[in-house]
């Protein structure tokens, strides 16, 4: 999805208010007119024509040093997720909805337990009380709701175009 506007916005206020703060422009300023020189002619200034307009100690800030301290206190930017772990945890933890959770579907992984519980808890509950082995029927749920995912996972990995929850294709 990229850099959200708000944050580019926060970010370029903070480095206005750093430049602010330590008072020193990109450019020198002549001292007679009070104008941008560029560097290279701190000689004479081309706007009033006075010698010397900049003072001998005066230093630019170096806003490349700036930027890169915000940029790394401020490192959120979007990683895209991947196939291959999404398919992965689809097959082996998908009746928990760990796949759709790791993609930030989470009404998808909601989903995905009431059918892991409908599967093992209503059917395995229903062959419980229909075969003579107790836990046998639980079995029979959970396996067929391993079988259920593994499946999703086989349909998902032969998909081109897995989208995440916030829009991005997965990598």
């Amino acid at each position: 999805m990229g850099m959200n506007p708000l944050s580019f916005l926060w970010r370029k206020a903070k480095l206005r208010t750093i430049l602010r703060k330590e008072k020193r422009t990109e450019m020198p300023k002549c001292r007679n007119c009070g104008k941008d020189i560029k560097r290279y002619e701190d000689d004479i200034c081309p706007h009033c024509g006075c010698a010397n307009p900049v003072p001998k100690n005066y230093e630019t800030m170096d806003v490349t040093k700036t930027i890169k301290k915000m940029a790394a206190e401020n490192s959120d930017l979007y990683r895209s997720k991947s196939k291959r772990a999404y398919v992965l945890l689809c097959l082996l933890l998908g009746f928990f909805g760990a796949h759709n959770f790791y993609v930030g579907k989470a009404k998808l992984a909601i989903v995905d337990i009431i059918i892991t519980l409908v599967l093992v808890g209503g059917l395995g509950s229903l062959l419980t009380f229909l075969t003579p082995l107790s836990f046998f029927g639980y079995l029979i749920g959970f396996g067929m709701s391993f079988l259920l995912f593994a499946f999703n996972a086989l349909l998902l990995n032969g998909r081109d175009s897995l989208k995440d929850g916030s829009g991005e294709y997965l990598r």
